[in-house]
C-alpha cells in the first residue's frame, strides 16, 4: 500500500539531504550550528547507504531462500544513525545558548546529555536484533524504535519550551523587540520546532500502535519516519533563510543609517549656503 512505497524513499531522502546539506555549509555555513548539521547530514547518507546496500544484497533473486545470520552491518549502520538522530537535539541546545548560557540552560543541557545514552543503548539494540535475524523490521524493533522516538520527542521539547521562554524573555527588551532577526525566530523557527516535536510525539505513539492493534498496518509509522529523515535539511534551510533576513536587517540599517547622514549633511550644508547668502546681501 501507500505506507508500504514510503520505504522507498529513505535512502534517496537521505544523499538529497546530504547533497543540499553540503552545498549550503560550504557556501556559507560557519560556527557550530552548521557543523552539526553538515556532519548529522554525512552520518544519515552512510547509514542510509549501508542498511539499503545491506538488504539488497541479501534479498538478491539469486539468494532467495537462504538465511543469513549476524549480518554487522545492520550493527555498523546504528553507528550512523544515532550520529544523524540526535543532532537534531543538539542543535536545539546551541539555539538555546545563543540566548542564555545561565543555570537554566546547564540543566536542559544536563538533561538532553542524560538521554543520550538512553536513546543510543535503544538504537543498538535495533542493530543487534537485526543483524542477529538479517530483518529490518519486526515488533521487537517496532517497539524500540517507538522508545527511540519518544526519546528524543523528550530532548526536543524540554529544548523547545527553554528556546521559546527565552527568546520571549529577550523580547521584552526594546532593543530586540523590534528586530527583524527576532520576528523571523518567532515567525519561523517557532513552527519548525514545534513540528519535530510533534512528529516525533505522534511517531512514538504509532509505532505501538499495530502492537496492540491488528488491524491496523505495520506500515503506519514510515511516512512521518520520512519527513523525520528531512530534518536536517529543513533545519538547514531555516538556517539559510535566518541567515538572509539577518543580512537584509543589517543592510535595510546600514543604508538607513547613511541616508540619515547624508540628509542631515544636505541640512547642514543648506544651511551654511542660505547664511552665507544672508551675510553677503548685509554687506
Amino acid at each position: 500500500g501507500f505506507f508500504i512505497r514510503c520505504r522507498d524513499t529513505f535512502l534517496f531522502v537521505n544523499i538529497l539531504q546530504f547533497a543540499l546539506v553540503t552545498l549550503m555549509y560550504w557556501n556559507i555555513g560557519k560556527g557550530k550550528y552548521w557543523k552539526i548539521l553538515f556532519y548529522g547530514s554525512v552520518a544519515g547518507c552512510i547509514a542510509s547507504i549501508l542498511e539499503s546496500g545491506t538488504v539488497a544484497f541479501i534479498c538478491r533473486e539469486s539468494t532467495k531462500g537462504k538465511t543469513y545470520s549476524n549480518v554487522f552491518t545492520f550493527f555498523v549502520a546504528e553507528f550512523f544513525w544515532i550520529c544523524n538522530e540526535y543532532s537534531i537535539p543538539l542543535l536545539n541546545l546551541v539555539k538555546m545558548k545563543a540566548f542564555t548560557n545561565g543555570k537554566a540552560s546547564k540543566i536542559v543541557n544536563h538533561t538532553v546529555l542524560t538521554i543520550f545514552p538512553l536513546f543510543a543503548i535503544c538504537r543498538f539494540w535495533i542493530g543487534y536484533v537485526r543483524s542477529k535475524f538479517s530483518v529490518i523490521k519486526m515488533d521487537d524493533i517496532d517497539n524500540t524504535h517507538g522508545v527511540t522516538f519518544a526519546l528524543m520527542a523528550i530532548a526536543d521539547l524540554v529544548c523547545t519550551i527553554s528556546i521559546i521562554y527565552y527568546v520571549r524573555k529577550h523580547n521584552k527588551q526594546e532593543l530586540i523587540k523590534t528586530s527583524n532577526i527576532t520576528h523571523y525566530i518567532e515567525r519561523s523557527s517557532y513552527a519548525i520546532l514545534v513540528c519535530v516535536d510533534a512528529v516525533s510525539i505522534i511517531l512514538a505513539v504509532l509505532c505501538f500502535i499495530p502492537t496492540y492493534f491488528s488491524s491496523v498496518p505495520k506500515s503506519i509509522p514510515l511516512p512521518l519516519h520520512c519527513i523525520k529523515c528531512a530534518f536536517l535539511l529543513i533545519l538547514a534551510t531555516d538556517a539559510l533563510l535566518f541567515k538572509y533576513e539577518a543580512n537584509t536587517s543589517s543592510v535595510q540599517s546600514s543604508e538607513s543609517y547613511k541616508y540619515k547622514n547624508s540628509y542631515d549633511t544636505y541640512n547642514y550644508n543648506k544651511s551654511r549656503n542660505n547664511f552665507s547668502m544672508e551675510t553677503s546681501n548685509h554687506s
